[in-house]
This record gives structure tokens, C-alpha cells and sequence, in this order.
């Protein structure tokens, strides 16, 4: 959090939520971004290993990406734009009920 805080802002909470939801459930999530607008496109890969958007630890492989564009004022990011493949995480970290 300490990390968080010196580069995001307290009027962007949503981005530090985000960053921390990912780092708890999937310990894999890396970013490099530089200047005053940035567009980073990650990959977050690695094993399902703690609570996600409710879903417990399954164990499951993730292997998914998307994009953040940041905007900069003073060093600190200001606002933040995210587009993931939500859809195709959630159908890797949930488990499949089987019909009866």
C-alpha cells in the first residue's frame, strides 16, 4: 500500500482497489508505465491463490491481459481508463458446476 500511495493519488481509490484485489488473488501483476499519459498493456498469469470478486481460492491456472491508461499530474496518477478480459478470467477462476 505504501507503494500505492506514493504514485495514486487518494481521489483515484478505485485503482488502488483494483491493484490490490489482483495482488491478493493472483500474486503475478506487473506494470511499467512512464510519462503523462500512459497506456500499459498487461498479463496477469499465475495460479488463483486467494479471494477474487467473491470466488474463493481454487487453484486454477489464470492466463489473461488487458490495458490501463493512466493520466499523470505532479508524478501522481489522477485518473485511470482499465479494458480487461473480465469474462475469460472470471470463466478460469470459477469452477464449473456440474448439471444434474
Amino acid at each position: 500500500m505504501d507503494l500505492l500511495d506514493q504514485f495514486i493519488t487518494d481521489s483515484d481509490m478505485e485503482l488502488k482497489g483494483h491493484i490490490q484485489v489482483f495482488e491478493a488473488g493472483i500474486p503475478c501483476y506487473d506494470l511499467i508505465a512512464e510519462g503523462n499519459k500512459v497506456m500499459v498493456r498487461f498479463r496477469v498469469t499465475g495460479q488463483h491463490t486467494g479471494d477474487l470478486f467473491g470466488y474463493p481460492p481454487t487453484g486454477n491456472h489464470v492466463d489473461y491481459t488487458g490495458m490501463i491508461i493512466f493520466e499523470l499530474a505532479d508524478g501522481m496518477t489522477v485518473n485511470h481508463w482499465t479494458e480487461a478480459d473480465s469474462v475469460g478470467m472470471t470463466q478460469q477462476i470459477s469452477t464449473p458446476v456440474m448439471a444434474e
